[in-house]
């Protein structure tokens, strides 16, 4: 983990697209800590690319959620 990666053992805000999200998830699950904060972490408001989209092929497997037909109907109603 970075030295600058600050996480605390506190319930409070995480930023699940932290570069070091991952490493400090390690830290947390090898402490068995309940939860962590970020707030006083030097990447507190980083932003990485999580899962680069262009990267995938037509192959690739994803994660993905099925709607219900009458979810799908409203969301393309409003949002297509």
């Amino acid at each position: 983990m970075d030295t600058r990666a600050n996480p605390k053992n506190l319930t409070g805000e995480r930023n699940v697209f932290c570069p070091q999200y991952r490493q400090c998830l390690d830290h947390a699950v090898k402490c068995a800590w309940q939860s962590w904060d970020c707030s006083r972490c030097d990447f507190r408001h980083s932003r990485c690319e999580v899962f680069p989209l262009e990267s995938l092929g037509y192959n690739d497997g994803l994660s993905f959620y099925e709607l219900s037909p009458r979810v799908a109907k409203v969301y393309y109603q409003r949002f297509c």
